[in-house]
């Protein structure tokens, strides 16, 4: 893993520059390996959790098909959603003589992000520009691709990281960096936040103090399971319909949520996981997981989760007891 001195944020100095210091399947590494040696790289289609090596891996395989500067398009998915970015930015970028390499890359992060629209549109370039270029595409959520961009990138399913590994890595990143820790705090830290690196470790970053690192795990872990509990009251207190309760805990959660820096995966995982959230309220929490990505406010998307969570629950309890709301 190459460290570089020249960028401060964490996540950055620390990203990985070879396939050998990522976390990925054998047959993966091996087949990307390949794809590198003999110069034979095809369109690419990444998916999985953030945090799972995606991005690290593509700039990776860009580095080394497209190794000068001009000969590379990044673009964010996420805030050039429409059809124009594929006519006009791609198709243009394209269309040019490379500067120095042997062939043009366009990354396209937050894939998931694009119109199905645009999609269509990336389809058609991907087919005609074969001989003048490579297209990576990194997503989260692959439901929310085209079956025809799927058919036509050799996708790879990326996993979430082990919890044993992001220990070894934080560890391997705080003594680098000289920092005095306590590990097991690190390790309920990371029991806490689950898969996310990124999060993990600017979290991390921001809590260093002095060269010592000020990691409050109790607060954070406090912080979800008082939601996880708020949410518990809520579905309690449904059959009795006593709405003054319930809004008062909508406020409680709103409070928490808003005013603190809390990752919105990692909590829709723990109410997902938490046994004594029941079925019918977990296929509600499912579906605004998956949805969490193309949310503009993803507290506003929390609560509009928590408030429906009451009504399908009221609806259900009068089903059941043959009662008129």
């Amino acid at each position: 893993m190459t460290i570089t001195n020249d960028v401060k944020i964490w996540y950055n100095k620390y990203r990985p520059t070879n396939i050998d210091d990522l976390i990925l399947e054998e047959k993966t590494k091996l087949k990307v390996e390949s794809y590198i040696s003999e110069n034979e790289i095809p369109n690419l289609l990444f998916t999985g959790p953030p945090g799972s090596g995606k991005t690290s891996l593509a700039q990776i395989i860009i580095n080394a098909i497209s190794p000068d500067p001009g000969d590379r398009l990044f673009i964010d998915g996420s805030k050039t959603t429409g059809v124009d970015i594929v006519r006009t930015k791609i198709e243009d970028f394209l269309s040019t003589c490379s500067f120095g390499s042997d062939m043009k890359t366009v990354f396209i992060d937050e894939f998931d992000y694009m119109s199905a629209n645009a999609q269509a549109s990336l389809r058609k370039t991907i087919e005609n520009q074969t001989d003048f270029g490579r297209f990576i595409c990194a997503a989260n959520y692959d439901h929310k691709i085209i079956d025809p961009i799927k058919s036509r990138l050799t996708w790879f399913k990326f996993q979430p990281v082990s919890q044993d590994y992001i220990l070894s890595y934080l560890e391997h990143i705080l003594k680098a960096e000289k920092v005095v820790y306590d590990k097991e705090l690190l390790i309920n830290f990371v029991g806490a936040h689950r898969t996310d690196v990124r999060q993990m470790l600017n979290l991390l970053e921001q809590n260093v103090i002095n060269s010592e690192l000020k990691l409050n795990y109790e607060h954070f872990n406090q912080l979800y399971s008082s939601v996880e509990d708020t949410i518990g009251v809520i579905i309690k207190f449904i059959p009795e319909d006593n709405r003054s309760m319930i809004l008062k805990e909508f406020d409680n959660i709103s409070a928490i949520i808003s005013s603190n820096d809390m990752s919105f995966e990692n909590l829709f995982i723990r109410l997902f996981e938490n046994s004594s959230i029941p079925t019918w309220a977990k296929i509600i929490i499912n579906k605004y997981s998956t949805n969490l990505r193309g949310a503009l406010v993803p507290h506003m998307h929390f609560m509009a989760m928590v408030y429906e969570i009451y009504k399908v629950g009221r609806e259900y309890y009068l089903l059941l007891n043959n009662k008129h709301g």
